[in-house]
């Protein structure tokens, strides 16, 4: 009984599941179809970079991925997500001229030549909207 009670029980944490990649990048998607994801097979991150499409559903994050690329997108709209989508996916969006975080996007969660979630941001963005002429 005593030997039972001097050891504790090992706490056994999981692995980080590796990235793995299912790339859609450059196929030239100007809507994003459920049929163009055949191929998926629970990969981690989703890159979908230099496609044209302007509007990201729902949907796409129901995939169980950690991570979205839709950096270098030719559309000339801005990128557009859709209302619910996942808060928690990382978003890379470089070279895309964004000037301020997707609408429906955690902006901490964006990565891009701008940093969302510092306070120059904050602070230059409050400038912005009280600017009087």
């Amino acid at each position: 009984m005593e030997i039972l009670t001097a050891i504790s029980p090992s706490v056994i944490t999981p692995r980080p599941k590796k990235e793995t990649i299912f790339n859609l990048s450059g196929q030239g998607i100007r809507a994003l179809k459920k049929a163009d994801f055949n191929g998926y097979n629970g990969e981690t991150t989703l890159d979908l970079s230099r496609n044209c499409f302007h509007y990201v559903p729902k949907w796409i994050s129901d995939l169980p991925i950690a991570k979205l690329i839709v950096s270098e997108s030719a559309s000339r709209f801005d990128l557009f997500f859709e209302a619910e989508f996942r808060k928690d996916i990382v978003v890379e969006a470089y070279k895309m001229g964004l000037e301020h975080p997707p609408k429906n996007l955690d902006p901490t969660q964006v990565k891009c030549e701008i940093d969302f979630s510092s306070h120059d941001y904050s602070e230059q963005f409050a400038q912005e909207g009280t600017a009087t002429i």
